[in-house]
């Protein structure tokens, strides 16, 4: 925060939080997948769930192993998550990198759209349709799909 002194012709500034947001283990982050290996997803940090509207002052690059994904038995990353869905995640370890988790039910993809005609997709069983085209995608999704916390991050 800015403060100008007119009279001593000082101006400073003031952090307005007393500490930076570094991502620790157990932390619940939102963020974008960005990128989809065999096994292994690369996950955008773009927000800490408790602190939403401050940045993160650690390294917001995640990565999701196949084996953190879901409770079940996951073969493909493919089969749960797709370019550009926003997630909800736990962080599993800092060091030497951010390692997420989605396994707890509370965890998945919070938003998504279809690859056909970018609408956004609405939870149905298991999985995701969308309400345009009728596409129909299976995925890690979160149990409050559309519902859950977003933000700002939908990009």
């Amino acid at each position: 925060m800015l403060e100008l002194d007119g009279a001593e012709f000082v101006a400073r500034v003031r952090p307005v939080t007393r500490f930076p947001v570094t991502l620790q283990a157990g932390d619940v982050v939102l963020g974008i997948v960005r990128g989809i290996r065999t096994s292994m997803a690369i996950i955008e940090v773009e927000a800490h769930a408790e602190f939403p509207g401050r940045a993160i002052a650690s390294d917001t690059n995640g990565t999701l192993h196949v084996s953190k994904t879901s409770e079940s038995y996951v073969d493909r990353l493919e089969d749960a998550f797709h370019l550009g869905d926003v997630i909800r995640a736990e962080v599993v370890s800092t060091d030497p990198s951010v390692q997420l988790s989605t396994r707890a039910p509370q965890y998945g993809i919070l938003r998504s759209h279809c690859p056909r005609c970018r609408e956004v997709m609405a939870p149905k069983g298991d999985g995701l349709v969308c309400p345009e085209c009728d596409w129909k995608e299976r995925g890690k999704v979160a149990r409050d799909y559309g519902r859950g916390q977003i933000l700002a991050i939908e990009r």
